[in-house]
């Protein structure tokens, strides 16, 4: 059987909301939409295999900051672009693995950036010496192809291995994190722009087992953070033992 335009088109956004949902949990409403229109533009940011698990934000003077994994040389990356008419002018590396050491495809490295304009960039590495930690790091930049790597130090009795992550800077310069642990709860962390850690604490201590296909392969496992005006702490996340999205909220 043929399929023409417009049923590939109904056939193409059933299959991308059947992925959503299985991605992300299962989410019901009514909700409105407005059709916006969008100005494309293409940014050649590096060659190779040089764009994987990108992650970007823009500063308030409007440059753009991306972090992304090339693969083939066991490095993250930041480039910037101090607009969109010069395009990406800079690109250094943040961090290099060593020869027993590595990243991983999650979770997805994550920029912030401060009050001064100075990018933050919280990721994990899977291997240290050899060993399986999935510990959390953060980076920041002070000067040309020069920044400093710290892990965030876990202070509170909690699982320090984080499968799932996301991180979000207030106007205190404060970076939020919020991960799940290997031990299937849901945590947070904050610490400042010289990696000192601020709080520590277990927001939902049940997410239960991340789900996963019949091939071992994952299936969801999601958790989004974010800063409102005030200062509240908005966490968005699946939890796989109830199969169901959930909302956790903190006011400053």
């Amino acid at each position: 059987m043929i399929l023409g335009r417009k049923s590939l088109k109904i056939f193409f956004v059933f299959l991308v909301s059947v992925l959503f949902i299985s991605f992300c949990g299962r989410f019901s409403g009514e909700y409105t939409g407005k059709v916006v229109s969008f100005t494309q533009v293409e940014l050649k940011v590096a060659g190779q295999d040089s764009g994987w698990f990108s992650n970007f934000i823009q500063d308030k003077s409007g440059g753009i900051h991306l972090v992304y994994y090339q693969l083939p040389k066991r490095t993250i990356l930041w480039a910037h672009a101090p607009n969109l008419r010069t395009g990406f002018t800079q690109i250094e590396v943040i961090d290099e693995a060593g020869e027993n050491d590595n990243f991983g495809s999650r979770p997805l490295p994550r920029v912030v950036v401060d009050s001064k304009n100075i990018p933050h960039v919280i990721y994990t590495r899977h291997i240290v010496n050899g060993e399986s930690v999935f510990r959390i790091y953060h980076a920041w930049r002070v000067d040309d192809n020069k920044w400093i790597k710290e892990p965030v130090n876990i202070s509170c009795l909690v699982e320090p291995k984080a499968e799932f992550l996301d991180a979000a800077i207030d106007p205190e310069d404060i970076i939020h994190i919020a991960y799940i642990g290997y031990d299937g709860k849901l945590y947070y962390i904050a610490v400042d722009a010289q990696n000192q850690t601020r709080a520590c604490e277990i927001i939902d201590p049940a997410v239960g087992e991340i789900a996963r296909v019949p091939s071992g392969g994952r299936l969801s496992g999601c958790v989004s953070l974010k800063i409102d005006p005030a200062g509240g702490i908005h966490v968005a996340y699946y939890d796989a033992e109830n199969g169901n999205p959930k909302y956790a909220y903190k006011k400053k």
